[in-house]
């Protein structure tokens, strides 16, 4: 009896992991797969792929940051279709590299993200 409930748990963890959604974020800006960044996000993809995950990929560098910029957008449904961020960038002077900052700068001035983030503080 013991054993079938622990594959009925073990199911139920499965249905829910396969319901997450993860975004890998690659911060560098030369997203060639060859860089170390390139390197992490795709070995933590494939891991994360293998436990059953459902995981997209955004690389901030091959986004067009200008405003108006074709790319933004479907960037930042990225970003709001994801449960969970997961963001690989290097520290160059103490600081993340431009594009990144870029975007989650729009990310964070987006009204359709902004008034999420009011609505889930004040419950």
């Amino acid at each position: 009896m013991r054993r079938l409930e622990t594959l009925s748990f073990l199911d139920g963890c499965r249905t829910y992991l396969a319901r997450r959604r993860i975004l890998v974020v690659n911060g560098h800006p030369d997203c060639r797969p060859e860089r170390y960044c390139g390197a992490l996000c795709e070995a933590y993809e494939d891991g994360a792929r293998s436990a059953g995950l459902n995981v997209q990929r955004l690389d901030a560098g091959g986004v067009n940051a200008i405003p108006g910029g074709d790319d933004m957008p479907a960037a930042l449904e990225k970003i709001g279709w994801a449960d969970r961020l997961t963001v690989v960038f290097p520290l160059w002077l103490d600081r993340p590299p431009v594009p990144l900052t870029d975007l989650f700068g729009r990310f964070s001035g987006d009204p359709r993200f902004t008034a999420a983030r009011r609505k889930t503080r004040r419950n």
